[in-house]
This record gives C-alpha cells, structure tokens and sequence, in this order.
C-alpha cells in the first residue's frame, strides 16, 4: 500500500520527534513484514524482513561484521545474533510513543540505514523547515520515562540555534 510521507527525513533522537509533534506532522501505517521489535534509547526499532514466499528460498543471514554507527541505527537487530531474514536494503523502523495531553502520540519514522549512514536524509533539526519551530516547555513534562535531561539540553541548542538564524537575518 503506498503511502505518503508528511517529512522526508531521518529522525534520529527525541528532539527531532518534538520537532515533528511541534509541526503537527501526522503518522501513517504500513503494510509491510517486519522484524519483532527491540529497544533503542527511547524508540523501538524494526527491520523490514523479505515476504514469506522469498524467506522459503534464503539461507539464513550471514554475520558479518557491523560498526558502532550501524548498530545505532538498528540496535541488536542485526544478522549476526537474529534468526531473521531481514531485507536486502529493507527499511528500518523507528518508533516512539509518548503521552501528551492525555493522548498517547505514536511517531513513526522510515529509512534505509545506507540513506542515513551517507547522510542522504536530513533530521528535523537540521532542517530548514524547521527553523522556526520552537518545542514547547508544555511538552517536556509529558516525557515520562525519557532522558530529559538530553531533551532539555537538545532543545536549547536548537533554540540558541534558531535564535542566532533569525538575528543574522535581521
């Protein structure tokens, strides 16, 4: 089933999902066969597995080896310690859910680990479209859970940032 991306990116911490929640940027589901989740920071991760009819024809994956920038895109799913066969290429699945406003809020992104690894995609916080957007201090309190410590201090870098972007402009 296709489906249309509201932003073309990489979120790659929780400040790029404030960002996201801030720009009231909408989720979307997917039709495709995924990897059982694992935990990573604050998100849970998937990878895209190849469909049932492809799986009876694969050997299992081979181990090979994988470096420290990989692994923080896909956690412990990688071939060398999982009995899946995960797609050649496939996409990786990031997700983190978080209550706000007594409404759970599921943010979902989608990349190719290549894509981010050759910095093909852009996270919210590098991004122009962004620039202007500030993340509420009425949001930080709904991260139970979180490392906000990090989300606080993220969150001043981008507001510094964003600050000293609109005085060059003056």
């Amino acid at each position: 089933m296709p489906f249309t991306a509201t932003f073309h990116g990489f979120i790659e911490n929780t400040t790029d999902t404030l960002l996201i929640i801030e720009a009231c940027i909408k989720r979307w589901t997917d039709g495709l066969l995924w990897s059982p989740s694992r935990i990573l920071g604050n998100f849970l991760v998937y990878r895209e597995l190849v469909n049932r009819e492809q799986r009876k024809s694969l050997a299992p994956s081979n181990g090979l080896a994988i470096d420290q920038r990989e692994r923080a895109l896909v956690g412990s799913l990688t071939a060398s310690n999982t009995p899946y066969n995960f797609k050649e290429n496939g996409l990786i699945k990031k997700t983190i859910r978080m209550l706000v406003n007594g409404n759970f809020l599921h943010i979902v992104s989608y990349y190719n680990k290549d894509d981010v690894l050759n910095h093909v995609l852009r996270t919210p916080s590098t991004s122009p479209l962004f620039t202007n957007i500030r993340i509420s201090p009425d949001l930080m309190p709904h991260l139970q859970g979180y490392s906000n410590h990090s989300l606080l201090l993220s969150a001043s870098v981008i507001q510094a940032k964003t600050r000293m972007q609109n005085d060059e402009r003056k």
